[in-house]
C-alpha cells in the first residue's frame, strides 16, 4: 500500500520504530487500560455517586502509573530524537511510512487515559509534537469511522469501554 520507506535499512530503522511504538502499547497503554475503564466506570455510572465512595487508591496503583508514565516519557523522547535526526515531519522524511503510522496510533491511543497528559507528554518535545498535529487530521477520517462502526459513537477508546463493560450500564447517561 506504499508504505514501506524507501530502502532496506530505512526498513530495518522502521522496524524498530514499530517496535517501539508497540513498546507504548504494551509499557503504559494496557497497564493503565483496566484502571481507567474502572475509573470511567465510578465516574459515570449512577451519576458518579461511585467515585466519592470508592477509594482512588482500590482502582489505580500510584506505583503502576508512575512506572507506566517513566516508560511514556523514555518512549516518547526516544521519538523525538528519531525525528530531530531527519529532514522533514515524519520518520523518514517527507514521506509517510508505517512507522509513522504505528507511532500517532499509538500514541493517540494511549492520550485516550486520563492518566496520560498529551500536552505534558509532548512538552518540551517540539518535533514529536508537530508530527502528532500534522498526523492528527491525516488519520482523521479514519478516526471517525471506528468510531461510528467499532466504538459505538464513543470517539474515546476507554468511555467506549467503560460503557460497553459496565455493570450499570441503564444508570448511564447518554451523549449526543
Amino acid at each position: 500500500i506504499g508504505f514501506a520507506p524507501a530502502s532496506e535499512e530505512a526498513d530495518e530503522r522502521a522496524y524498530a520504530i514499530t517496535v517501539r511504538a508497540q513498546d507504548v502499547l504494551n509499557r503504559s497503554f494496557y497497564k493503565m487500560l483496566f484502571p481507567m475503564i474502572k475509573m470511567n466506570i465510578l465516574k459515570e455510572d449512577l451519576g458518579g455517586v461511585l467515585r466519592w465512595v470508592v477509594p482512588k487508591s482500590l482502582v489505580m496503583k500510584e506505583k503502576v502509573l508512575k512506572e507506566a508514565r517513566v516508560e511514556l516519557d523514555g518512549l516518547t523522547t526516544s521519538f523525538e530524537e528519531d525525528l530531530s535526526s531527519g529532514t522533514g515531519i515524519f520518520f523518514f522524511g517527507d514521506e509517510m511510512t508505517y512507522a509513522d503510522v504505528a507511532v500517532f496510533t499509538n500514541l493517540d491511543l494511549t492520550f485516550h487515559l486520563d492518566c496520560f497528559d498529551r500536552e505534558e507528554c509532548l512538552g518540551g518535545r517540539p518535533k514529536l509534537k508537530a508530527f502528532m498535529e500534522t498526523m492528527g487530521p491525516k488519520a482523521e477520517p479514519w478516526f471517525k469511522e471506528r468510531t461510528e462502526k467499532n466504538q459505538g459513537g464513543c470517539y474515546n477508546i476507554i468511555e467506549y469501554l467503560a460503557e460497553d463493560n459496565s455493570p450499570l450500564k441503564w444508570s448511564r447517561k447518554k451523549k449526543n
